[in-house]
Order: C-alpha cells, then structure tokens, then sequence
C-alpha cells in the first residue's frame, strides 16, 4: 500500500512539475504568438486588421503578401541555389587535400541528406512571413601560428 500511495504521489509531482513549465512557456511566448498572428494577419490581409469606420470600406489588398511571394524565389535562388553552400579554405598546402574532402562531404550532407532547399525555404517563410528568424554559427578558434624571422627587409 506505501508503494502504491508513493508512486501516485511521485506520479502528481510529476504532473503538477510538467502543468508549471506549461504555464511558464505559455506565459513567455504570449508575445510572441500574438505577434505572430499579426503578421499573418498582415500577410493574409485579413479584414479584421482594418478599422471599419462609418461609411468606409473595410476592403484590403494584398500588397504584402505579393510583395513576399515576389520576393521569395530570388533570395531562396541566392541562397539555397548556390552549388557549394560550405566553402572551406586551406591554411597551409599540407590541408588542401584533406580540406577539399571536407568540403565535398560537408555539401553532400548539407544539400541531400538534410533537404537544404527546403530547410532555406521554411527559413525564409518563418523569416519574411512571421517576422521570426535566426541562424546559428560557429567560429573554428585554432590558432595557427607560425614564427618567422626576417632580415634585411
């Protein structure tokens, strides 16, 4: 029965844990949901963004969408169009071949396992649609340094 009673009150912790977290993620992204459904009202051109006054149309147009949609295959072209999206240099002639490999299986992975056109154009549609984008990146931080002495310069 103690078993029994523990389990059931280890299950409620459990629960009562899980319902906290979904109150606080709820309450920090509030904002950025309703900034969401602006933009997509804003994109959508939805009749409800418009301030109906006496005698005035309530009529939108959809400038903003087609400005995105005009917009949207020139840049994912430049983007994801691209043949070689990972370009890596050599630092010294003893790399360059190992580099070279690198980059060719670098490209590989980022173009056919990990569908770039796509992940370039869900980018560009939470970026221009939702007003909402980020990119990661990471600096290589490898020092090499090589020493010279110069004379007679």
């Amino acid at each position: 029965m103690a078993e029994e009673t523990e389990k059931v009150s280890g299950q409620k912790k459990r629960l009562e844990y899980c319902q906290e977290w979904h109150k606080r993620l709820e309450s920090d992204y509030r904002g950025l949901k309703d900034n969401r459904e602006l933009a997509r009202k804003l994109r959508d051109s939805d009749s409800s963004i418009v301030m109906v006054l006496e005698n005035r149309s309530s009529m939108t147009t959809t400038d903003m969408q087609d400005a995105i949609d005009m917009a949207k295959p020139d840049i994912l072209e430049q983007i994801a169009g691209i043949d070689e999206p990972l370009k890596l240099d050599p630092d010294e002639a003893k790399y360059v071949e190992p580099v070279k490999k690198l980059q060719v299986l670098g490209n590989v992975m980022v173009k056919r396992k990990n569908s770039w056109f796509r992940i370039c154009s869900d980018f560009l549609d939470d970026s221009m649609v939702l007003q909402f984008g980020c990119i990661k990146y990471a600096w290589v931080k490898e020092d090499n340094s090589i020493v010279k002495e110069y004379e007679d310069l």
